[in-house]
């Protein structure tokens, strides 16, 4: 619902110029469902009005393979767009169920502050650690660090214009069991080009063109497992890392096999990343979860 956060509506609207959909703004995230893995596309298409209000749309365009060992089929489907609203140092998020917007994010807030994670239906909130600015590109963007205690406890950097590190442009789908988006892979727009989801920001390495990578030939297998998982991969040499929950590498390991295996036993339980670098620098990212 709605905070106080509102009396934000007295800054200036100029949230699309620099806060927020700037020109040519698209984002790229992993994908992930019990039956499939790829990557969800985001870009801002255009503007339009909700409730009177000036509103930014954003499509989505989800491309993925079912994890059939060793390859895949692929697929594809548009989803239904993210309407957003900017107002200031706010950015709310409609729903179109209940016809309402809630606090997607907040650019303005300070240690201490919190607001709730849009839409969700159990409860759930950001709580707002550190604040700060950095430059990114040659542009000065704002950035604040945010936990979400109740349902995952994951620490992520929201940054301006780019927006969440691991959540997604609509957060629900990170917490989610099934279908769940998480972790940007690219963002790009047109003044910032591409800036790659880990940090430190650096250039892009990702194409966008999913259906020509071979990301979508790789898997985890099994998905969730305890100590050890294998990876299916294309021939040639991979460098493999693993990221916990929080973006740090905690792994990393270098292999010339198709089925290499994993060891996972000194990790804690939780989520992962892994990514896959071939030796032509393409990269793919799926999703493993130990139990």
């Amino acid at each position: 619902m709605r905070k106080t956060l509102l009396l934000l509506t007295l800054f200036a609207n100029c949230v699309q110029g620099q806060s927020w959909c700037a020109p040519g703004a698209e984002w790229l995230f992993n994908f992930y469902s019990l039956q499939a893995n790829g990557v969800r596309r985001a870009w801002y298409s255009g503007d339009t009005v909700v409730g009177g209000l000036p509103c930014q749309r954003i499509n989505q365009l989800v491309q993925a393979c079912e994890p059939i060992f060793p390859f895949g089929t692929p697929f594809s489907f548009q989803d239904m767009p993210i309407i957003t609203h900017g107002q200031g140092d706010l950015i709310e998020l409609w729903d179109e169920a209940s016809q309402t917007f809630d606090t997607l994010a907040w650019y303005g807030a300070a240690p201490g502050d919190h607001w709730d994670v849009p839409h969700f239906p159990a409860p759930a909130r950001f709580d707002v650690l550190d604040t700060g600015t950095a430059v990114v590109a040659g542009l000065p963007l704002r950035y604040v660090v945010v936990e979400e205690p109740v349902v995952m406890g994951v620490v992520d950097t929201l940054w301006e214009r780019i927006g969440f590190g691991y959540y997604y442009l609509r957060p629900m789908e990170t917490l989610l069991v099934d279908f769940t988006t998480t972790g940007m892979v690219c963002y790009t727009d047109d003044s910032l080009g591409q800036i790659d989801g880990r940090y430190p920001w650096h250039p892009c390495d990702f194409t966008l063109a999913v259906n020509e990578n071979e990301a979508l030939n790789v898997g985890a297998f099994p998905n969730p497992g305890t100590d050890q998982f294998t990876l299916s991969l294309p021939n040639g040499a991979h460098a493999i890392e693993l990221f916990d929950a929080a973006g740090r590498c905690v792994l990393v390991q270098r292999t010339n096999e198709l089925r290499p295996m994993v060891d996972t036993r000194q990790l804690a339980p939780g989520l992962f990343l892994v990514s896959v670098r071939n030796g032509d620098g393409e990269r793919s990212v799926v999703r493993w979860v130990k139990e």
